[in-house]
């Protein structure tokens, strides 16, 4: 019986010491100058009334390049973002919108202007197209948080969550599976008002060279008082090897109550903001652009 004991208690011990010795993993930018990345971020919105279920809707795709200028000693890059591609498909109170920057946008004459549809197609081609194709400068430290170097306010308008805030950053010190950290956002809008936005993150798992992380969304301030997050959800994929963030998903569910401004009422408006980003090394899409079509 006393052997059983001390068998047990070396199994304990045991489990113990590999607990304490669970692998550890420092995640970092290993960003390089001259590295060049396509970057697609999609920003899709909708927002209805809980009592009436009518909804608007948002959906904005954002085509672009980013090309790192320098890397200093401790890793951080500076970097130039362009936007070369917007398109933006949006319905509500009756009226549809669709605006693609790839597209000619034909002039509208005096008959035309009068025309509700119309008029917001101009004002999306207005307010869109002047951002293509215009760079901004970025500085992306070695934890992959990014800073926008001059005033981002005309970028940011573009969207929602922004073209150049990523939700996404790695923990400061050596993490193992299960580990949790947070991220911290804020996004200036058109009228200079910041959404804070803060995530917690975990490290789900290690698939060969790429980190997996998901998480939740901790607060999202809408500058509203009395919204609530619902629902939410986090998924990112980091490549360990090249050191930067392959793909970030982020869903958000958010209610709160609203008046009516033609009838006075208070009403209960659910919104949902889902948020993906893509990055790529342009390497890496002319290797997938070469790969032979599978036989027939």
């Amino acid at each position: 019986m006393r052997s059983l004991f001390v068998f047990s208690g070396l199994v304990v011990a045991l489990a113990l010491l590999f607990a304490d010795e669970a692998q550890k993993y420092e995640f970092a930018s290993k960003l390089k100058k001259g590295d060049i990345f396509t970057k697609k971020v999609k920003v899709d919105v909708k927002a209805s009334s809980v009592e009436e279920g009518a909804a608007q809707t948002g959906n904005m795709e954002m085509n672009g390049e980013m090309s790192v200028e320098e890397v200093d000693e401790k890793g951080d890059a500076k970097v130039t973002d362009k936007m070369t591609r917007i398109r933006f498909k949006g319905s509500g109170m009756g009226i549809e919108m669709e605006y693609d920057s790839d597209k000619p946008q034909e002039p509208s004459n005096e008959e035309e202007e009068q025309d509700m549809q119309k008029m917001m197609q101009k004002m999306l081609a207005q307010q869109f197209g002047r951002h293509v194709n215009k760079s901004c400068k970025t500085k992306i430290s070695k934890l992959w948080h990014s800073e926008v170097e001059q005033d981002p306010t005309e970028v940011e308008e573009t969207s929602f969550l922004g073209y150049l805030s990523v939700p996404f950053q790695l923990p400061e010190k050596p993490v193992a599976v299960g580990d949790t950290w947070e991220i911290k956002s804020k996004v200036k809008s058109q009228t200079g008002e910041e959404t804070q936005i803060e995530f917690s993150v975990t490290l789900k798992e290690v698939q060969g060279t790429v980190a997996v992380f998901d998480g939740k969304v901790k607060k999202f301030d809408l500058g509203h008082p009395g919204a609530e997050i619902v629902s939410s959800k986090y998924l990112a994929k980091f490549n360990i090897e090249k050191g930067y963030p392959e793909s970030v998903i982020s869903t958000v569910v958010v209610k709160m109550k609203a008046t009516d401004p033609a009838t006075g009422e208070e009403k209960t408006i659910e919104q949902t903001v889902t948020y993906q980003f893509e990055l790529k090394a342009k390497e890496e899409k002319k290797k997938e652009e070469r790969k032979p079509e599978p036989e027939k």
